[in-house]
């Protein structure tokens, strides 16, 4: 894969892993989009995206050329305590993003490896 020219999509994009594999990306020639719910910071690559919302994914992929996704969006441990089944559903379950962002993926031909979700089963013994 050719750095300069292809552009990776970082979903979580403004935490703390995001942040830090989006500036490795960087550093290694990438150009990096950076998605998060909620407001952006302003900084270049940074799209406002729902990845459990199928629409707002598909337009998303629609508006910008992507060849590779970094999956590390998650629910954070105050929200999470706020609502255990939303983080469980979320973190475990997996089922918001498989019905958004993975199924969009399917779509425009991206093969999923849910890492994040395998080593939640495993911690979460389901």
């Amino acid at each position: 894969m050719d750095a300069e020219k292809n552009p990776v999509l970082s979903s979580g994009g403004r935490g703390f892993i995001g942040r830090a594999a989006g500036n490795a990306l960087r550093g290694a020639g990438y150009r990096v989009i950076s998605v998060d719910v909620g407001s952006a910071s302003g900084s270049e690559g940074e799209v406002v995206c729902d990845i459990a919302d199928r629409a707002q994914v598909h337009k998303l992929f629609q508006r910008r050329r992507v060849d590779a996704i970094v999956h590390l969006a998650a629910i954070l441990p105050r929200a999470a305590q706020r609502s255990p089944s939303l983080a469980t559903r979320v973190l475990v379950d997996g089922e918001s993003v498989e019905s958004g962002l993975f199924a969009v993926c399917g779509e425009f031909g991206f093969q999923v490896v849910p890492i994040f979700e395998q080593l939640a089963r495993t911690v979460w013994n389901r």
